[in-house]
């Protein structure tokens, strides 16, 4: 009979190796190729009836988090990170790959639930799991299925040359693959505080370009110079880009949460397409675009006819905001004439 195989990664621990990050597109590939071929060996090593086997891997990480992360310490471009997911997700149709956003457990909680159910079955041979050897969260779920007599079907992968306490102590058999996780924490330097003159401190970030330029400069120049060449992304860092690689503006700054504020303030003197066309916004009241004219009943645009509020919904109600604004990041529209009215 066909069994089922799992493996769960927690994506934002279990990080792999510089080479096949930097590699891209190949390097993805390659990586699951080398999980999916140690997972097979390692199951057929233990399985006397022989059966056939079907892998399912599950990777849940917090996108965002991660390439600022491998960004900032010059691991990989924010490119080459996106084409190696790219090529692990595609390199095999029973892998997945999962963004699960910002959030502290945001990640521990989807997997925790992938552990308890795929347990359960009885078709679920083994379960790998890429997520306890770092972190002792883990253990109460580990303990139940102990609890439950279904911990014999878990084997630990192991990420970090260290594992957690409590994990170790339930003796779970651990299947080390040496070549495809990092076996220590990546180190980044602190921070230096943003500045307005551009400086060059010892801290730095990779570009697209692959250049380590100075953490700070990149920092300093997002929050208080706009018409940097090329500006942040609104939609990569407020929403969502599907431009990707192909997006004309930056998504490998390094921001603060005040640039993060700074973001949202100046995008929303930008309209919402969806408003703007009487349209329901799917976003509500989380739509990182404005809803109302900035510049309320005394906008000049508006009694020329030229305010680019034009939905019936954009009122111009009285809007407690500066009548005059500085350049802002336009969401990756080359209208002239909305880059004319962001410059006002």
């Amino acid at each position: 009979h066909e069994s089922i195989v799992l493996t769960l990664i927690d994506g934002d621990g279990y990080i792999f190796k510089d080479e096949l990050l930097k590699r891209g597109r190949d390097g993805g590939r390659e990586a699951a190729q080398i999980l999916n071929e140690n997972i097979l060996s390692h199951v057929k090593k233990g399985d006397k009836k022989n059966s056939q086997v079907q892998v399912w891997t599950y990777m849940f990480f917090n996108l965002r988090g991660l390439q600022q992360t491998l960004v900032g310490s010059c691991v990989c471009t924010a490119d080459e990170f996106e084409s190696f997911l790219a090529g692990f997700n595609q390199a095999n149709s029973r892998f997945t790959i999962s963004d699960v956003h910002s959030g502290k457990e945001a990640a521990d909680s989807k997997i925790k639930v992938y552990l308890q159910t795929w347990s359960r079955f009885p078709q679920t041979s083994k379960i790998y799991f890429g997520a306890g050897s770092h972190d002792n969260g883990y253990y109460p779920t580990l303990a139940e299925l102990q609890n439950n007599r279904l911990l014999d079907k878990v084997v630990l992968l192991q990420g970090y040359e260290q594992i957690a306490k409590e994990i170790g102590s339930l003796g779970l058999p651990i299947l080390p693959i040496h070549n495809l996780f990092r076996s220590e924490k990546i180190l980044i330097s602190p921070k230096s505080q943003p500045v307005k003159q551009a400086s060059t401190p010892p801290s730095t970030v990779s570009s697209a370009s692959g250049e380590c330029k100075p953490l700070s400069y990149n920092v300093a120049v997002a929050a208080h110079h706009p018409i940097q060449n090329p500006a942040p992304c609104n939609l990569f860092y407020l929403s969502n880009c599907v431009k990707g690689s192909d997006c004309k503006y930056a998504h490998d700054y390094i921001l603060e949460a005040e640039h993060y504020d700074i973001l949202r303030e100046n995008a929303k003197k930008s309209p919402c397409p969806a408003a703007n066309l009487d349209s329901p916004c799917p976003w509500g009241d989380q739509c990182a675009l404005g809803h109302k004219c900035p510049q309320g009943p005394q906008c000049y645009h508006r009694k020329i006819d030229k305010c680019w509020f034009k939905g019936s919904e954009l009122n111009h109600s009285l809007i407690s905001t500066p009548p005059f604004f500085s350049m802002i990041f336009c969401f990756g529209r080359d209208d002239a004439r909305l880059n004319q009215w962001c410059s006002i």
